[in-house]
């Protein structure tokens, strides 16, 4: 018949065991040998799909999409500051509507300066349609005008449909 205590240690053992940090060392070995294949395949490629329903989408196009979403909210809100520190910088004796009109580039060739210094801007890889309309103080169409005889200039849209223009520099070649 066995002594009490070397059934507490066989217990005790058997505890240790069974113990979740211990099963979870098991399993995750279980899995690496189990799944080894398909872990090496995924490691090497270094790439890593996802999909969902009619989308998809690779981790390496993620930060591009992301960046396409995420530049032209970064815009407006330094647009935003700037109106902030010129409003600041106001004595109170002028009103918001008060302000001179935004000055106008003197020249076909000051405008796409202009634009271009804009898009070249390392803050962003792209940059709203609208917003550099404003910053060229011209419309929408004609910044798009100016824009396109430059091939250095691509054209995307964010998810809201909202016009977008990047440097081929700063962005891939497909526009995204």
């Amino acid at each position: 018949m066995p002594d009490s205590q070397s059934t507490n240690g066989w217990l005790l053992l058997l505890e240790g065991v069974i113990d979740w940090p211990f099963l979870l060392f098991v399993i995750i070995i279980f899995c690496s040998l189990f799944f080894r294949q398909q872990l090496g395949g995924l490691l090497s490629r270094g790439d890593i799909a996802i999909d969902w329903g009619t989308g998809s989408i690779r981790l390496r196009e993620l930060s591009e999409k992301f960046d396409q979403e995420v530049d032209p909210v970064r815009e407006e809100l330094d647009a935003l500051k700037q109106a902030v520190t010129a409003l600041e910088s106001q004595t109170g004796s002028r009103s918001l509507g008060d302000e001179s009109p935004a000055p106008t580039a003197s020249s076909a060739d000051e405008t796409e300066r202009r634009l271009t210094e804009a898009l070249a801007s390392p803050k962003f890889k792209w940059r709203s349609i609208p917003r550099l309309a404003q910053m060229a103080a011209l419309s929408e169409p004609a910044v798009r005008d100016v824009l396109g005889t430059n091939p250095e200039v691509v054209f995307s849209a964010d998810k809201s449909g909202n016009q977008l223009a990047g440097l081929r520099g700063h962005v891939r070649p497909d526009g995204r």
